[in-house]
């Protein structure tokens, strides 16, 4: 029976203060807070095909529709003005993580008009930015 040699692993040994940058980065950037949001059923049809026809263009900068929904908060948070309107068909809940930067400005928006304002946001996104 031949005998395999055991040879110590190669591991990149990084400082313990690279790993504590790295950790503080991840965490500041982490989506680790939740919000739930009513979105029109054909807005968010809409935000599916959009996200399939970049991927088979090859653009993979949207994985998924949170990441669209994202991006249109943070637009309207840093100032995009909303100038389309809110659908008036069926609407569907859908949850997605954001930053709490993020999940600090959804909470500061007034409570009757958030599913509005995000609806409106992400229209606005997608027929304005896209």
């Amino acid at each position: 029976m031949r005998k395999i040699k055991k040879t110590p692993s190669t591991r990149a040994v990084l400082d313990k203060n690279n790993v504590a940058d790295d950790c503080i980065y991840h965490e500041k950037q982490s989506n680790k807070y939740k919000i739930t949001v009513r979105l029109s059923v054909l807005l968010i049809d809409t935000l599916k095909n959009i996200i399939i026809s970049n991927k088979v263009g090859g653009n993979f900068e949207y994985t998924n529709t949170s990441d669209l929904i994202r991006n249109a908060l943070d637009a309207y948070k840093n100032g995009m003005t909303l100038i389309a309107q809110r659908a008036k068909d069926e609407k569907k809940e859908t949850s997605l993580r954001v930053t709490q930067e993020l999940k600090e400005f959804y909470s500061s928006l007034p409570k009757n008009a958030k599913s509005e304002i995000i609806e409106r946001a992400v229209s606005t996104y997608i027929n304005h930015r896209l």
